[in-house]
């Protein structure tokens, strides 16, 4: 409920809606743990509608394009929907490739990946 209100309150500038997909997607994580995979599905499937309408790959506020096409890629996974998991997987795979290659710094790109949460 806290999400859904944070969310009305979010402005319309493209870094509040960003904001608001990093939001739908720690749902997400939560409602997977919780065992609510149609709920976590429909919380990714919402972020990465947003993330297309933004028609932006960088996020604000540290947040990741790739980490929330990961994240989808992973609900599709746990809702038998491998095909469309597959297709959100790449797009995930695209937009870290993305992000790599827009580092200015060779030692950065070159280090980046090997950074594990």
């Amino acid at each position: 409920r806290e999400l859904t209100n944070a969310m009305r309150l979010a402005g319309k500038t493209d870094e509040s809606q960003q904001f608001v997909l990093i939001m739908l997607n720690q749902r997400a994580e939560a409602q997977l743990a919780l065992g609510n995979v149609a709920e976590a599905l429909a919380d990714t499937t919402e972020a990465t509608r947003r993330h297309v309408q933004l028609e932006t790959g960088a996020m604000a506020a540290g947040g990741s394009a790739a980490r929330l096409w990961w994240t989808h890629s992973r609900m599709l996974r746990e809702n038998g929907r491998q095909a469309d998991a597959e297709r959100a997987l790449e797009r995930a795979y695209d937009l870290l490739l993305q992000a790599v290659h827009s580092l200015g710094d060779s030692g950065l790109r070159r280090s980046v990946l090997h950074v594990v949460e």
